[in-house]
């Protein structure tokens, strides 16, 4: 993904001097878009999460496993 926008982005910088602003200002959006596409939804529910934990009764102290793999490895590593 990051390569398409990489390349969306040069596309722009070439349609700006080619075009003008207009097109270029079409194909930016459109990076755009992608992008929120990408990582939106990645932001979103990191957003939510941290305000689950923040708003949990039982302060930082969670209750259940960890949504992260690599944490719930480190846990299990510790109790065995």
């Amino acid at each position: 993904m990051k390569y398409l926008r990489n390349l969306l982005l040069r596309k722009a910088a070439i349609e700006e001097e080619l075009y003008g602003c207009e097109q270029s200002i079409i194909t930016c959006k459109e990076a755009l878009r992608i992008w929120k596409n990408e990582y939106e939804p990645t932001l979103t529910n990191n957003v939510h999460h941290s305000q689950g934990i923040r708003n949990s009764s039982s302060g930082n102290c969670p209750s259940t496993r960890s949504q992260n793999a690599s944490i719930n490895f480190e846990i299990d590593g510790k109790q065995t």
